[in-house]
């Protein structure tokens, strides 16, 4: 019996969030693209791995189990309270291949400092004759 190769899926193309993108006071973002195909139609997953530095070492998300929906496919990520840039791509896998992995892109979050709330104040009245304290 003679048995065809598998095919590996198309690389996926990656939609939003798009490079170089900076996001303001927001932890939590949708990472979306566009379905790869497989020639043998076999059913497709994906893998989303997001890192915080160029060098791809030092990885802060993995999904590698992410079920294709219709047209597009995407992951939701929470993100740590903290302004950093990030690097992301995803892989399309059969059952037996891998494709080659998508184009890598950059998204930056930027958390605005959150104001230092007042405590122990002292108001002096007549002359600091006497106070009062509000916290």
């Amino acid at each position: 019996m003679y048995q065809t190769a598998n095919s590996a899926p198309t690389s996926p193309i990656l939609n939003l969030p798009e490079n170089n993108s900076l996001f303001t006071d927001n932890l939590t973002l949708v990472f979306d693209w566009s379905n790869s195909t497989d020639t043998e139609g076999n059913a497709i997953s994906y893998y989303l791995e997001i890192w915080n530095d160029t060098t791809q070492t030092n990885i802060m998300y993995v999904n590698s189990s992410i079920s294709e929906t219709a047209n597009t496919t995407n992951d939701i990520v929470n993100f740590n309270n903290e302004s950093k840039d990030y690097y992301w791509r995803v892989l399309a896998f059969d059952s037996s291949s891998n494709s080659s992995w998508s184009d890598l892109r950059n998204v930056s979050l930027y958390q605005t400092p959150q104001p230092t709330p007042l405590t122990n104040i002292t108001i002096w009245l007549d002359d600091r004759t006497s106070d009062s304290k509000y916290e």
